[in-house]
Protein backbone atom coordinates (compact mmCIF):
# COMPACT_ATOMS: atom_id res chain seq x y z
CA UNK A 1 0.00 0.00 0.00
CA UNK A 2 2.94 2.34 0.51
CA UNK A 3 4.00 2.08 -3.14
CA UNK A 4 0.68 3.15 -4.68
CA UNK A 5 1.10 6.92 -4.06
CA UNK A 6 4.71 6.78 -5.29
CA UNK A 7 3.69 4.99 -8.50
CA UNK A 8 0.93 7.53 -9.11
CA UNK A 9 3.35 10.41 -8.61
CA UNK A 10 5.89 8.67 -10.87
CA UNK A 11 3.28 8.51 -13.64
CA UNK A 12 2.57 12.24 -13.36
CA UNK A 13 6.34 12.82 -13.21
CA UNK A 14 6.75 10.99 -16.55
CA UNK A 15 4.03 13.11 -18.15
CA UNK A 16 5.64 16.42 -17.18
CA UNK A 17 9.13 15.10 -17.90
CA UNK A 18 8.16 14.26 -21.47
CA UNK A 19 6.50 17.65 -21.94
CA UNK A 20 9.57 19.51 -20.70
CA UNK A 21 11.82 17.38 -22.93
CA UNK A 22 9.68 18.34 -25.93
CA UNK A 23 9.84 22.02 -24.93
CA UNK A 24 13.61 21.89 -24.53
CA UNK A 25 13.95 20.17 -27.92
CA UNK A 26 11.76 22.79 -29.58
CA UNK A 27 13.87 25.58 -28.12
CA UNK A 28 17.04 23.81 -29.20
CA UNK A 29 15.59 23.55 -32.71
CA UNK A 30 15.15 27.32 -32.74
CA UNK A 31 18.81 27.66 -31.69
CA UNK A 32 17.79 29.10 -28.35
CA UNK A 33 19.71 27.72 -25.40
CA UNK A 34 20.06 30.62 -22.97
CA UNK A 35 16.38 31.14 -22.15
CA UNK A 36 15.67 27.40 -21.63
CA UNK A 37 18.69 27.21 -19.33
CA UNK A 38 17.41 30.08 -17.19
CA UNK A 39 13.88 28.61 -17.17
CA UNK A 40 15.26 25.22 -16.14
CA UNK A 41 17.34 26.72 -13.31
CA UNK A 42 14.34 28.63 -11.98
CA UNK A 43 12.00 25.66 -12.39
CA UNK A 44 14.21 22.96 -10.91
CA UNK A 45 16.03 24.84 -8.19
CA UNK A 46 13.62 27.52 -7.06
CA UNK A 47 10.34 25.66 -7.55
CA UNK A 48 11.30 21.97 -7.53
CA UNK A 49 14.01 21.82 -4.90
CA UNK A 50 12.43 24.39 -2.60
CA UNK A 51 9.01 22.78 -2.96
CA UNK A 52 10.45 19.33 -2.27
CA UNK A 53 12.22 20.57 0.85
CA UNK A 54 9.18 22.43 2.20
CA UNK A 55 6.79 19.55 1.54
CA UNK A 56 9.13 16.89 2.89
CA UNK A 57 10.44 18.46 6.09
CA UNK A 58 8.46 21.42 7.46
CA UNK A 59 5.12 20.01 6.28
CA UNK A 60 6.19 16.42 7.15
CA UNK A 61 5.09 14.66 3.94
CA UNK A 62 8.37 12.74 3.71
CA UNK A 63 9.17 10.95 0.46
CA UNK A 64 5.84 11.83 -1.10
CA UNK A 65 6.58 15.52 -0.51
CA UNK A 66 9.97 15.23 -2.18
CA UNK A 67 8.45 13.69 -5.29
CA UNK A 68 5.55 16.15 -5.40
CA UNK A 69 8.07 19.01 -5.22
CA UNK A 70 10.05 17.53 -8.10
CA UNK A 71 6.84 17.10 -10.12
CA UNK A 72 5.96 20.74 -9.44
CA UNK A 73 9.37 21.82 -10.72
CA UNK A 74 8.96 19.71 -13.85
CA UNK A 75 5.47 21.10 -14.42
CA UNK A 76 6.76 24.67 -14.24
CA UNK A 77 9.60 23.77 -16.62
CA UNK A 78 7.22 22.10 -19.08
CA UNK A 79 4.76 24.98 -19.12
CA UNK A 80 7.43 27.68 -19.33
CA UNK A 81 9.50 25.98 -22.07
CA UNK A 82 6.50 25.25 -24.27
CA UNK A 83 5.05 28.72 -23.68
CA UNK A 84 8.42 30.22 -24.57
CA UNK A 85 8.38 28.31 -27.86
CA UNK A 86 4.92 29.62 -28.74
CA UNK A 87 5.98 33.18 -27.90
CA UNK A 88 9.10 32.90 -30.08
CA UNK A 89 7.26 31.46 -33.05
CA UNK A 90 4.39 33.94 -32.92
CA UNK A 91 6.47 37.07 -32.58
CA UNK A 92 4.33 39.97 -33.85
CA UNK A 93 4.65 42.59 -36.55
CA UNK A 94 7.59 44.33 -34.88
CA UNK A 95 9.88 41.98 -36.80
CA UNK A 96 8.41 43.03 -40.14
CA UNK A 97 8.78 46.69 -39.18
CA UNK A 98 12.44 46.10 -38.39
CA UNK A 99 12.93 44.46 -41.77
CA UNK A 100 11.17 47.29 -43.62
CA UNK A 101 13.43 49.83 -41.94
CA UNK A 102 16.47 48.20 -43.54
CA UNK A 103 18.02 46.77 -40.39
CA UNK A 104 17.93 43.09 -41.27
CA UNK A 105 19.95 41.73 -38.38
CA UNK A 106 17.19 39.22 -37.68
CA UNK A 107 17.92 37.35 -40.90
CA UNK A 108 21.68 37.82 -40.72
CA UNK A 109 21.78 40.07 -43.82
CA UNK A 110 24.11 43.06 -43.81
CA UNK A 111 22.82 44.75 -46.96
CA UNK A 112 19.72 46.93 -46.99
CA UNK A 113 16.61 45.26 -48.35
CA UNK A 114 12.92 45.89 -48.11
CA UNK A 115 10.51 43.23 -47.02
CA UNK A 116 7.79 42.30 -49.50
CA UNK A 117 4.18 42.81 -48.43
CA UNK A 118 2.93 39.91 -46.39
CA UNK A 119 -0.65 38.71 -46.95
CA UNK A 120 -1.32 38.32 -43.22
CA UNK A 121 -1.47 41.18 -40.69
CA UNK A 122 0.74 39.36 -38.19
CA UNK A 123 4.15 38.43 -39.53
CA UNK A 124 6.26 36.06 -37.51
CA UNK A 125 10.03 36.29 -37.36
CA UNK A 126 10.40 33.15 -39.46
CA UNK A 127 7.96 34.41 -42.09
CA UNK A 128 9.81 37.71 -42.32
CA UNK A 129 13.15 35.96 -42.78
CA UNK A 130 11.66 33.55 -45.31
CA UNK A 131 10.65 36.55 -47.42
CA UNK A 132 14.33 37.08 -48.28
CA UNK A 133 14.98 33.55 -49.46
CA UNK A 134 15.95 33.21 -53.12
CA UNK A 135 13.15 30.83 -54.05
CA UNK A 136 9.47 31.68 -53.91
CA UNK A 137 7.50 29.77 -51.29
CA UNK A 138 4.39 27.93 -52.33
CA UNK A 139 1.23 28.23 -50.19
CA UNK A 140 1.47 24.63 -49.01
CA UNK A 141 5.01 25.21 -47.76
CA UNK A 142 4.03 27.90 -45.27
CA UNK A 143 3.99 25.61 -42.24
CA UNK A 144 7.19 23.73 -43.05
CA UNK A 145 9.07 26.95 -43.76
CA UNK A 146 8.33 28.24 -40.27
CA UNK A 147 10.24 25.32 -38.85
CA UNK A 148 12.96 25.18 -41.50
CA UNK A 149 14.21 28.79 -41.76
CA UNK A 150 15.40 30.49 -38.62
Amino acid sequence: MLAIPFITIAGVFQLFDSLQAVGAGLARGLKDSMVPMVLAIVSYWLVGFTGAYVLAFPLKYGGIGIWVGFVAGLAVAAVSLNTGFVVLVRRPTLVAATLRSGRNSICGRAERQTAPKHPHPVVTQMDACAAFLPRKRQPWEAISSRLRYR
